[in-house]
């Protein structure tokens, strides 16, 4: 056996212990036109509109592998929002090439000019563990596009960009009949838009009505995307809750939305009828000069008005005797009436609780309130700490999508207790008295 030498030894160890060198440093690559960056749009030309969304591609085309830890850091937009890039990813590979993507997604919210100024993109190649790290920048050419508001949007603060959207209105009961006082109307608007953001999903905005206690629960808002069926929209959902608190005539007002048709590109609207709400019976009343007019009128031609009102005024008399006579029955007859009253509604509301059906148990703690002449639960609570926090945990349980959240009996008990004692200033000592008493019932 010939013996080995010891440099020829050391030569081999050397080669095995040595991390491996690249051939060719990012820098000669770049150097010599083997690596390339650009962007381009995807898909459009020209100028855009606001809301418009804009597609930018980058594309890296390398001679040598790059790490997946290659990045580009985007240069911030002014009036536009930025949908989050994802990670660059290796595109296809030949013989030669590594062809590396990425796509990037802004929304411009003005008219003027969108600008991508020139970006850096950090290069990074490393083979294999025992390959050396190696570094480098290269920098994107900067990108301008203008951005034209068209004259059919130019009233328009805000539209949607697509090319389908619908709106569906739903209530929870005909609005054709009568209500009562103390009753809930539950109003549900869905809003469905392809290839529409999140944050660029159109707000709803309920004024408030006097009359109505309006409640209005967070967006739900679900993002679908199926590429297979080429599918990408977002759901948006509004519950809205009108708790009818005084009689009278109320209308809904009409709800309006604005979008961008880009298949035809032309403006488009929905729009959500106004609604007419008949809360207690329909009072017709007479313009009060015209009335005074012909009352005069009658007194100074025709005696039998006189004694018309005469006879009147005689049957007011008798009322008022009868009323005083009777006062105090009837009071005890009023009392008993609510007393029954109360115990049903008590009743209905912690069956409502127990059964987790807490919106009606709120429709019930609304009737309750209104027995003891309270129309504004919100307000007459507010001095009340712990009973303002119930109700405030009632209601959020009520509208929440969260189901294993729970209102307890003694919560329920406590909240009925505070309600039914609410302090309920200038009315007559009857509904007073009868507020200290309610005690009583509620034990």
């Amino acid at each position: 056996m010939k013996k080995i030498s010891l440099y020829t030894v050391l030569l081999f160890l050397a080669t095995i212990l040595a991390p491996t060198v690249i051939a060719q440093t990012l820098d000669e690559a770049i150097a010599a036109n083997d690596i390339s960056v650009s962007i381009t749009r995807v898909n459009q030309e020209g100028s855009i509109i606001p809301f418009e969304p804009v597609v930018f591609e980058l594309e890296i085309e390398s001679a040598i592998k790059l790490s997946k830890d290659t990045s580009i850091v985007y240069q911030t937009f002014d009036n536009a929002v930025t949908i989050e890039p994802p990670p660059i990813k290796l595109k296809h590979k030949d013989a030669q090439t590594f062809t590396y993507q990425q796509t990037l997604t802004v929304y411009p919210l003005k008219a003027g000019k969108l600008a991508l100024p020139s970006s850096t993109v950090k290069l990074i190649a490393k083979e294999t563990e025992n390959t050396q790290e190696d570094k480098t920048t290269i920098q994107t050419k900067s990108f301008t596009i203008d951005v034209v508001k068209q004259q059919e949007l130019a009233a328009d603060d805000f539209y949607v960009v697509t090319e389908h959207m619908e709106v569906k209105d739903n209530f929870s009961s005909e609005l054709v009949k009568e209500f009562q006082v103390g009753d809930a109307i539950e109003r549900s608007i869905y809003i469905i838009a392809q290839d529409a953001p999140t944050m660029l999903m159109p707000t709803i905005e309920i004024n408030a009505i006097p009359g109505i206690e309006i409640l209005q629960t967070s967006p739900k808002v679900e993002e679908i995307y199926r590429p297979r069926e080429r599918v990408n929209q977002t759901h948006k959902e509004v519950v809205i809750t009108y708790m009818l608190d005084n009689d009278g005539t109320y209308t809904l007002p009409e709800l309006s939305f604005v979008w961008w048709d880009t298949s035809t590109n032309k403006r488009q609207v929905i729009e959500l009828k106004e609604r007419t709400i008949q809360v207690g019976e329909v009072v017709n009343t007479l313009n009060q000069d015209e009335v005074g007019g012909n009352v005069f009128v009658s007194i100074k031609n025709d005696w039998a008005t006189l004694l018309t009102i005469f006879a009147a005024l005689c049957l007011a008399f008798i009322v008022v005797v009868i009323y005083v006579k009777n006062h105090k029955r009837w009071v005890t007859r009023y009392r008993n009436s609510i007393h029954v009253k109360v115990r049903y509604r008590k009743q209905s509301y912690l069956k409502q609780i127990n059964e987790k059906n807490y919106k009606s148990a709120i429709n019930d703690l609304l009737a309750l309130s209104h027995l003891l002449g309270v129309y504004n639960v919100r307000q007459a609570i507010s001095s009340n700490r712990e009973g303002k926090e119930l109700l405030d945990e009632l209601v959020e349980i009520a509208y929440s999508e969260n189901n294993e959240k729970q209102f307890t009996t003694n919560q329920a008990d406590t909240l009925f207790r505070i309600v039914s004692s609410l302090n309920m200033g200038n009315h007559s000592k009857v509904s007073k008295d009868f507020t200290i008493e309610l005690n009583d019932v509620i034990e």
